[in-house]
């Protein structure tokens, strides 16, 4: 008898030239476990993949599906590189492949998903956990907890029991017309699924996996050990290792099961022939190393790679791994180390200084570049500004003309909805801008008129219309006045907010205004509100911000530049400056500038 040993307890396995293992360990409130490779022969591991956890695997040509604690995935039967990660609100317990891929869930589900892991239904059969599964074509068998075997037919698009047994479901099996049924009181029956009557019943202790192959069947039977038995289910062996029993293959002449708490694999002769020598495959001595990527806000994900995964792969794994909300697709992820952007065709292997426990930040990819390739990519086509149209002034980060404003949509340009972005973020910026207003106020005006700010910008950043309108409609009551504002508003990268907008008197009072809060954006400092606060026509200009305080507001940000590697505190804040504080900007600048070695 050969034994293999693996890292983690072996909750499923699967059979051909080599041993592929689904392992799970639960420690210390930590699920986590792999699939591993083995060479039957050497009991060498070529390849491994980590994962949540693994309670079962199924092949499915060249693609392996694994159930897992968190997730379901699919990888290379060759490799076992990850292909796709889809993740589960509950554990999934079981996994088989008929028409569809599908899982059990242990909150009482059967999913079914496409071949690339897009969820496609759900069937909720239970209130209590499944633990196994059996299907073909678009009828799945499904039991668990609650001592039933229940049926779902994706045809008719529902499930209903078929069956209740006394005691927990835990083995099932279907070949032709007769499902097999393991149970932890210790019987194996047979129904005969056309009319679902019983049409054989054996006491053979409590089975976990039944496997059908070179004439004999052969049951993983947990605390009974192995049993392998004829077609007519007449004992051909009986194999009794130290722990629990709960994956078991048979093969023509070899049977191969787990010792769970062992860590072991054994793979057993039936005809008294030797296990063969398989073909040599180059075994793997891949590192592996744990890495957080973390943004900005503190969200973090921890993934195992290994030396020879690159970069652009560990973003796929990334991208399924953040919840949905706060999804940045793989293409759209920039990952920072050591003050250096790491390229999508980098391995990890080659990348200085990073270690087993290492920081990747992530960030999304920078706007400016990503308005800047659409500007380039849609210019062609996309119509100008008409000629009997007053326009605005680019200078203020408005392309020309209010119908086509580029950016993050139809309206609100790239550079405004930066600015959007900053105010929001940065709130004491308000004061600085608005501090001519808020002079002879009490507190609580100065607060009030801070989140009628806000929740204008709130507003526009919702609903863009909304700052089209208020734009369209400023322009209307005065044009002259507006490009006079506007070009005293210069905004070119770099310029806002620490630029001031020169003081303009107000206007007479106008009629009524567009925007949802009755507020103009902040860009427009000059224009009507309906504040009862008006500007003083002889109130002088507010100074520019000092640098110590643009310190102060740029503290966190110039932060998270030193935690990527950038230690170069004065050209951080050089670049924040520049970039208004927008760290994918200012991570863009500074790049330049060490590419171009600036002092």
């Amino acid at each position: 008898m050969k034994t293999l040993e693996t890292r983690y307890p072996v909750d499923s396995l699967l059979v051909d030239d080599n041993v592929v293992a689904g392992c799970y360990s639960y420690e210390n409130g930590l699920r986590r476990g792999e699939v591993v490779m083995l060479d039957m022969a050497s009991g060498d591991m070529l390849f491994s993949a980590a994962t949540s956890g693994t309670f079962n695997i199924a092949r499915h040509k060249s693609t392996i599906f694994a159930a897992n604690a968190s997730d379901v995935a699919v990888m290379s039967s060759e490799t076992l590189s990850v292909m796709k990660v889809c993740r589960t609100e509950s554990m999934n317990t079981d996994i088989c492949v008929a028409s569809a891929v599908m899982s059990t869930t242990s909150d009482g589900r059967v999913i079914v998903f496409d071949g690339m892991l897009r969820m496609q239904s759900e069937y909720k059969v239970s209130d209590e956990i499944l633990w196994c599964l059996s299907a073909e074509e678009n009828v799945a068998y499904a039991g668990g907890d609650d001592g039933r075997v229940h049926r779902v037919d994706m045809r008719l698009g529902k499930g209903h029991p078929v069956a209740e047994k006394k005691g927990v479901v835990t083995m099932l099996h279907l070949g032709g017309n007769l499902l097999y049924v393991g149970t932890s009181g210790g019987a194996v029956e047979a129904y005969d699924i056309r009319t679902y009557g019983v049409v054989l019943r054996k006491d053979i202790g409590s089975t976990w996996r039944m496997r059908v192959g070179g004439g004999n069947i052969c049951l993983a039977c947990v605390h009974d050990g192995v049993k392998v038995l004829d077609l007519s289910w007449n004992a051909v062996r009986d194999i009794n290792p130290q722990s629990m029993v709960y994956a078991a293959e048979i093969t023509g002449d070899h049977v191969i099961f787990s010792s769970f708490y062992e860590k072991k694999i054994f793979v057993d002769c039936i005809c008294g022939k030797p296990v063969q020598e398989t073909k040599k495959q180059k075994v793997s001595t891949l590192k592996q190393m744990k890495i957080t990527f973390q943004t900005t806000s503190g969200e973090k994900h921890s993934l195992e790679v290994d030396d020879e995964m690159t970069v652009g792969d560990a973003k796929k794994r990334v991208e399924e791994m953040m919840k949905e909300e706060n999804r940045v697709a793989a293409q759209d992820q920039r990952y920072i180390f050591a003050g250096k952007i790491l390229e999508d065709g980098e391995k990890f292997k080659s990348i200085e200084n990073l270690k087993d426990g290492s920081c990747v930040f992530l960030m999304g990819k920078s706007r400016a570049k990503a308005a800047e390739k659409k500007e380039r990519e849609g210019g062609a086509s996309r119509p100008g500004p008409q000629p009997q149209q007053p326009s605005y002034n680019a200078g203020v980060g408005y392309p020309q003309g209010s119908p086509n404003m580029g950016g993050r949509n139809d309206f609100i340009g790239a550079g405004i909805q930066q600015s959007f972005e900053y105010l929001s973020n940065n709130p004491e910026v308000i004061d600085m801008m608005y501090g001519h207003l808020m002079a002879n106020m009490n507190e609580e005006q100065k607060e009030n008129l801070r989140r009628t700010i806000l929740s204008q910008i709130k507003e526009f950043q919702r609903n863009p219309k909304a700052f089209q309108q208020a734009m369209d409609y400023a322009q209307n009551i005065n044009p002259g006045a507006f490009n006079q504002m506007a070009g005293a508003m210069p905004m070119g990268q770099g310029s806002f907010p620490h630029a001031q907008p020169q003081y303009q008197p107000p206007y007479g009072s106008p009629g009524p205004i567009p925007c949802s809060h009755g507020y103009y954006p902040p860009y427009f400092a000059g224009m009507p509100h309906y504040s009862p606060y008006q500007i003083p026509p002889q109130h002088p200009a507010p100074s520019p911000i000092s640098d110590s305080r643009l310190r102060e507001i740029h503290a966190k940000n110039a932060n998270h530049l030193l935690e990527m590697g950038f230690d170069n505190d004065e050209l951080n804040f050089e670049a924040l400056k520049s970039t208004n504080g927008d760290v994918n900007s200012a991570i863009d600048l500074l790049i330049k500038w060490m590419e171009n070695k600036k002092p």
